[in-house]
């Protein structure tokens, strides 16, 4: 912290600086006088071989930080006074600088998210979302599945070593000075385990949560954890009213873990044809899978398309579908949200 007293205290400094040349001067011309030479002709050799004063306390200055300051101190004042004489220059240049900043920080974020810190998922790699095409119509395709057409794919598949699945849900909770609106996800058995990413704080859904007569729970998603009730963890353990249901919160997912874009995910699984508040309208669920080892994307995809022949036969005669894998870690389909970018 010497550098600091000095930016404080620089007319002492400075003070200081002349007595120590003005010492080694002195001294030099006492050394040629000593030598023989006049007084008058010590002093002028000295002063030629120092070569003035004002250079060795400039070199003196250079090698302190507070020097370094103090400039940057003199620029800013500068730069203040050149900006409140021109108004307008100074809108555009603050506009500006601005504008960079924001662009560089958007740049940042996608290549940070895409690059230095990608998808931390088990193996992401080869996880893929699925579409289904219609061959007829090339506009015509969907990414999420009913029921039956889960469990056709899963079971007739020879490509997959796993497969999970969410049903999008609007979600009420009902707290004593009113309601909160929540995006919600049902998801399959084995999801938290699927993607391999732990929880920030509590647990994930484990297997006996999805048991007949097993106690509601739900896991809560980290930005909303952080947003609508202030990063509290003892929420942990606490029941709250969830589209009437008294469900149990057992964890906080990791801070950027967003599938489907959820504020919270509960268990029910695929195999149940019926769902909370369903009306007369189909209810589809968004499906990832994993790749087994050696499986590219093109050879799920014709594998696939064997199943797709039997789905239009049964469930869509009118149209000739086909089913594409794509890439999860690519970010090719919007509606399977991974993970947060912020």
């Amino acid at each position: 912290m010497r550098w600091l007293r000095r930016l404080w205290h620089k007319s002492l400094t400075e003070r200081r600086l002349d007595s120590e040349l003005q010492c080694h001067l002195e001294q030099q011309i006492a050394d040629y006088v000593a030598s023989g030479l006049p007084p008058c002709e010590a002093r002028r050799r000295a002063s030629l071989e120092f070569g003035g004063l004002e250079r060795f306390k400039e070199e003196c200055r250079e090698t302190h930080w507070e020097n370094h300051v103090e400039i940057l101190a003199r620029d800013f004042r500068v730069a203040l006074r050149g900006l409140a004489r021109d108004r307008r220059f100074a809108f555009i240049a603050i506009f500006a600088l601005a504008l960079g900043i924001g662009a560089s920080t958007a740049i940042f974020s996608v290549v940070d998210n895409a690059l230095l810190e990608p998808f931390p998922y088990k193996d992401s790699r080869h996880l893929v979302t699925i579409r289904l095409h219609d061959q007829d119509q090339a506009d015509r395709w969907r990414g999420a599945f009913l029921f039956a057409e889960i469990q056709d794919i899963r079971k007739q598949n020879h490509v997959f070593d796993g497969m999970v699945a969410n049903l999008e849900d609007d979600i009420v909770y009902s707290a004593g000075d009113g309601n909160l609106q929540l995006g919600g996800n049902f998801v399959s058995s084995g999801t938290f385990e699927f993607f391999g990413v732990a929880p920030f704080l509590g647990r994930s859904l484990a297997a006996a949560d999805y048991q007949p007569g097993a106690p509601p729970v739900f896991v809560l998603r980290h930005a909303t954890w952080v947003g609508k009730f202030n990063s509290d963890p003892s929420l942990i353990g606490k029941t709250f009213m969830l589209n009437g249901v008294s469900r149990t919160l057992v964890g906080i997912a990791a801070p950027r873990f967003a599938w489907g874009g959820a504020d919270l995910w509960m268990p029910r699984g695929p195999d149940e044809p019926k769902v909370l508040r369903e009306g007369d309208f189909a209810r589809h669920w968004g499906v990832v899978a994993h790749l087994k080892p050696g499986v590219t994307a093109h050879e799920a995809s014709a594998d696939l398309n064997v199943i797709a022949q039997g789905l239009s036969a049964v469930l869509s005669p009118r149209f000739r579908n086909s089913l594409y894998v794509f890439l999860a870690a690519g970010g090719t389909s919007a509606a399977h949200r991974l993970w947060q970018c912020c």
